[in-house]
């Protein structure tokens, strides 16, 4: 997306008031820091298949841990900053719909492994997340 001095400053005023009342709990260094060791960690054991992300400023999306590269976010929702991410939810079982044509088929259900994710963070520092048997749930912003 294109943006014009205009729209930019709209756009900054917009993700302001977003963050306004709300508790910080990530830097582009600390997000940076977990993607670079998520995504090296996923070659030997750490099996992450899908999640959900949720920006200040708009809606939940499709996320992979891969979608990223300095600073910003760059997946099929388009590019974002990372102080934009309210949280990144990666569930326990992710399904992904099927369909033939018409017809709706079933789901294809993939384990993550949020127990393997969990260590890892808990490993990388202080982060803010909540973890149970649905999943985890991940915080740029409370």
């Amino acid at each position: 997306m294109a943006f014009d001095s205009k729209n930019w400053d709209k756009y900054e005023k917009r993700l302001a008031k977003a963050m306004l009342g709300r508790i910080s709990y990530m830097s582009d260094a600390k997000w940076e820091k977990l993607f670079q060791t998520v995504e090296n960690s996923s070659i030997a054991w750490l099996d992450i298949y899908g999640a959900t992300i949720k920006f200040l400023t708009d809606g939940i999306k499709p996320f992979r841990f891969t979608d990223y590269w300095g600073g910003y976010l760059d997946g099929t929702y388009g590019a974002a900053r990372y102080k934009e991410i309210e949280w990144i939810f990666i569930p326990s079982i992710y399904e992904i719909e099927r369909r033939n044509r018409d017809e709706k088929l079933q789901p294809k259900r993939t384990n993550n492994n949020i127990l393997g994710l969990k260590e890892l963070i808990d490993g990388l520092g202080l982060y803010e997340y909540d973890f149970d048997e649905n999943g985890l749930k991940l915080y740029g912003y409370k």
